[in-house]
């Protein structure tokens, strides 16, 4: 059988993940297993392997709370263009309809 990958952003196996929930010496928390195996670091922050990398931790981490094991994703505060960003950065307005606009 092929070994089975967690997260696709930063080619992270089952293997690694449950390597790093059997050598820690009690619970572990997301940022933890982050730290270790870099699952949930990869471009889409965790919102593709979020769901699983929170069920292998709750199964290993059964005294930790839901709030205890972390977010399951860093999600932007919204979106924004690069456009908008650079018209930040240089101090201009940026526009208000940016995320209408690139529909």
């Amino acid at each position: 059988m092929e070994r089975v990958i967690v997260c696709r952003c930063e080619d992270v196996y089952l293997d690694d993940v449950e390597t790093s929930l059997a050598d820690a010496d009690g619970p572990i928390s997301a940022h933890e297993l982050k730290l270790q195996t870099r699952a949930g670091m990869g471009i889409c922050q965790g919102r593709t392997c979020g769901p699983l990398i929170h069920s292998l931790l709750r199964d290993h981490s059964l005294l930790l709370t839901d709030a205890e094991l972390g977010p399951a994703s860093n999600p932007p505060a919204r979106p924004m263009t690069l456009k908008d960003l650079a018209a930040a950065r240089a101090g201009e307005e940026p526009r208000n309809g940016c995320v209408e606009e690139n529909k």
